[in-house]
């Protein structure tokens, strides 16, 4: 087992290197797949930021009708406010939509992945001499290594999005 980076620039290395490994692993099992939760996350994302642009417009609206002078600032605000407030609504509504449709996507994603690394351990241990078998170490290995990487690749693709923020 190899020591743990310990500066932050190494391990920093070290996570986009293991989510390159996780995102080219989970590309093998669904490309497709990999593409659209990729997308979602990205339209995730983004959509704290419309949300906030929207909000400043709706505050200008406001400011704008309360200082526009000789008009009704109400018929005003009606128009260009409430317009703007239905935006956001609209973009509310949809980060709450991305964010239900990640979660629906990672489990696909995380039961493909989890038969895919059983398949592939199932494969590795077919190959192996009986004699690994009857060492009760190498069987918990195998049952960790079995367990740990059906959920961790997605863990990691998660972990680096979050991060990547």
């Amino acid at each position: 087992m190899s020591a743990e980076p310990r500066h932050a620039g190494a391990r920093l290395a070290l996570l986009y290197r293991n989510l390159r490994q996780s995102l080219g692993l989970a590309r093998d099992v669904d490309r497709s797949l990999v593409l659209r939760y990729l997308a979602v996350a990205a339209i995730d994302a983004l959509l704290p930021i419309a949300i906030a642009w929207v909000g400043k417009a709706i505050v200008d609206a406001v400011v704008a009708a309360l200082e526009t002078p000789g008009s009704s600032p109400t018929r005003v605000l009606t128009e260009r406010a409430l317009s703007w407030v239905a935006i956001e609504c609209a973009l509310v509504v949809g980060k709450l939509a991305s964010g239900q449709a990640i979660g629906y996507l990672a489990e696909i994603l995380r039961g493909k992945l989890a038969l895919h690394v059983d398949l592939l351990v199932a494969d590795k241990a077919a190959r192996l001499p009986i004699a690994c078998f009857e060492d009760p170490k190498f069987l918990d290995v195998m049952e960790r290594a079995r367990k740990d990487a059906s959920w961790r690749p997605l863990e990691m693709i998660t972990h680096g999005i979050a991060l990547t923020r």
